[in-house]
């Protein structure tokens, strides 16, 4: 999972978290019981900024170990119509609870995936605003300003277990 959170004019900051897990299961016949969760471990972060991950994950920010977990659970069917030939790319929506911070809200992230060789891979995307997780903005004395938002990418590979 990704999330860039702009600073200093048009310069980024990218961070990871690089300890994933999910569950994934969806029969085209029955989307109503489709089932989607995933949960990222919140110390696994990582920056494009040297020292800034560990400023991430520490007690001003995430507070990785108070909250060791940030998670995704589907609340809604995935709509697709008919089932997707291999290689083909199908956008969808997906409904659910995103938990970070020890805070939930119903977020929309706009998926695309696609069926290859038994391996399904999901990618998507949505903006989080940090109030709304009880998070604060990251700052320093170097720094101008930082967005009150942050844009949350996944990538997911699932296969059959």
């Amino acid at each position: 999972m990704l999330a860039r959170v702009p600073h200093i004019g048009y310069s980024w900051s990218v961070f990871r978290f690089n300890e994933a897990s999910g569950k994934l299961t969806f029969d085209p016949a029955a989307p109503e019981k489709s089932t989607l969760s995933v949960s990222v471990k919140t110390e696994s972060i990582t920056s494009n900024v040297k020292g800034f991950a560990y400023e991430l994950a520490g007690d001003k920010f995430l507070k990785a170990a108070k909250f060791p977990e940030a998670t995704f659970v589907l609340t809604e069917p995935i709509a697709i119509e008919g089932a997707p030939a291999s290689g083909e790319t199908i956008a969808a929506t997906a409904v659910g609870d995103l938990t970070i911070h020890g805070v939930t809200n119903r977020v929309e992230l706009a998926l695309e995936g696609q069926f290859v060789d038994g391996v399904v891979v999901v990618v998507g995307s949505t903006v989080i605003l940090l109030a709304d997780y009880d998070i604060e903005k990251p700052s320093a004395m170097s720094v101008l300003s930082v967005s009150d938002q942050a844009t949350m990418e996944m990538q997911l590979v699932f296969t059959r277990g």
